[in-house]
């Protein structure tokens, strides 16, 4: 599987990049102060037995696989979210702390709000933001799904998918560099992924 950060180094948003501890960080410009992506290196066997039990042992293994190698991501603006185990960690030279949002904290108000999926073996993934907020959950085959307005429908592949979403969403910035000029062809493909 082939990590994030190597699909992020060469889109339009990608022209300041560096590490820290592990963790990946792209900004539009060294003068900005804020990330456009980030990466966060792969979880510890420990975390993903922790998660595990926060999923009630339900934790498969396209989503462990993913974690193993990124904890999560943030990009293009928070415009696409793939949550992760870690919480914050310190980012020097940028506004407040970096961090993923907790798969943890997504499952217990999952658990909570949508009991039925949660039985049927549905776990939070991620998130993506558009117009509207479209859920990213996995299945126990290890397909994404998106869900928004209390409707599903199959994506595919976890990597696939994300890759899939990195590369629409750059080709339309690299057309138009509007925040939103991604957003009618994402929502277009999240509903009709085949197309």
């Amino acid at each position: 599987m082939i990590r994030l950060i190597d699909n992020l180094r060469e889109t339009a948003w990608a022209t300041n990049h560096w590490s820290l501890d592990g963790h990946d960080f792209i900004r539009r410009s060294p003068d900005d102060d804020v990330n456009c992506h980030e990466i966060y290196r792969g979880c510890s066997q420990a975390e993903l037995t922790e998660l595990n039990a926060d999923y009630d042992g339900r934790l498969v293994l396209q989503h462990r696989a993913i974690l193993e190698i990124q904890n999560g991501a943030r990009l293009f603006d928070n415009g696409i979210n793939v949550y992760g185990v870690r919480a914050a960690i310190a980012n020097p030279g940028s506004i407040g702390d970096a961090g993923p949002i907790r798969c943890s904290d997504q499952a217990y108000t999952f658990r909570v709000t949508d009991g039925d999926l949660w039985d049927l073996g549905f776990r939070p993934f991620g998130g993506v933001v558009t117009e509207v907020a479209h859920t990213l959950l996995i299945s126990q085959d290890g397909h994404l799904w998106r869900q928004v307005g209390g409707q599903l429908n199959r994506l595919g592949d976890p990597a696939e998918v994300l890759s899939t979403l990195v590369e629409i969403w750059d080709s339309c910035l690299r057309q138009r560099d509007e925040y939103d000029a991604p957003f009618p062809a994402i929502e277009a493909w999240l509903t009709n992924p085949g197309s």
